[in-house]
């Protein structure tokens, strides 16, 4: 029999950070309305190479990559993004 492809990643709510971690700033690709339209946009950075999280935010599901030390970096960072996955992403700052 075929074997069954992996089951996709489930958008997951972010654990609360402790409050001595320092905030993290990332680039978020999408803010999707269902749970499987973020879970497609995971799993595509994923395979594109990216280290990528799923958090949801009240009604929206968000997909993020990376974790940068500045607001500099991550904006560096979003326009490899933009150019590997044809999206309009944009930097966000984790709490």
């Amino acid at each position: 029999p075929p074997a069954s492809a992996p089951p996709a990643p489930a958008v997951v709510a972010s654990p609360t950070p402790t409050p001595t971690a320092a905030p993290a700033w990332r680039v978020q690709i999408i803010a999707a309305g269902t749970p499987a339209e973020a879970d497609a946009a995971l799993l595509r950075a994923r395979r594109a190479g990216f280290d990528a999280i799923g958090v949801r935010e009240g009604n929206f599901h968000k997909v993020r990559l990376g974790s940068y030390a500045s607001r500099a970096e991550a904006a560096a960072a979003a326009g490899g993004v933009k150019a590997k996955l044809g999206v309009d992403p944009f930097v966000v700052r984790d709490p």
